[in-house]
C-alpha cells in the first residue's frame, strides 16, 4: 500500500477502513485505546495508545468518543486537534511489545 499504515488482516489503508466502519465495529477495532495495525511492509501488531495518554499533548485522547475520531495521516494516524503518531513510532512500539512478550 505504498508505505501507508493498514489495519491488520486487511490490505487496505487505515483511512479506507476507519472512514467506512460502523460504531459497533469501531469498538472492537479500538477497544481499550488500542489499534490493530498492519503496515504495508508486513509488520503487524497492536499499537497501545494508553502509555501516551498522560502526556499533555495526548490527554484529550482519553475521551473515548474523541479517540474514535482517529484518521490516517501521511505515514501515521492523527486526530482532529492535530495529535498524531508517526508510522515510525507505531512500528517501534509494536516491535518493542513483540520483543517483550517473546524474549
Amino acid at each position: 500500500m505504498g508505505g501507508k499504515t493498514c489495519i491488520r488482516g486487511m490490505r487496505v489503508t487505515v483511512g479506507m477502513i476507519v472512514g467506512q466502519i460502523g460504531a459497533d465495529h469501531s469498538e472492537d477495532l479500538m477497544a481499550d485505546f488500542q489499534i490493530e495495525i498492519l503496515t504495508s511492509s508486513g509488520i503487524s501488531g497492536v499499537f497501545d495508545v494508553k502509555p501516551y495518554l498522560s502526556g499533555s499533548a495526548f490527554k484529550e485522547l482519553a475521551d473515548e468518543a474523541y479517540f474514535r475520531q482517529v484518521r490516517p495521516a501521511h505515514h501515521g494516524i492523527m486526530w482532529p486537534h492535530e495529535q498524531d503518531f508517526s508510522s515510525d513510532t507505531i512500528v517501534w512500539d509494536i516491535l518493542a511489545c513483540d520483543k517483550a512478550s517473546h524474549p
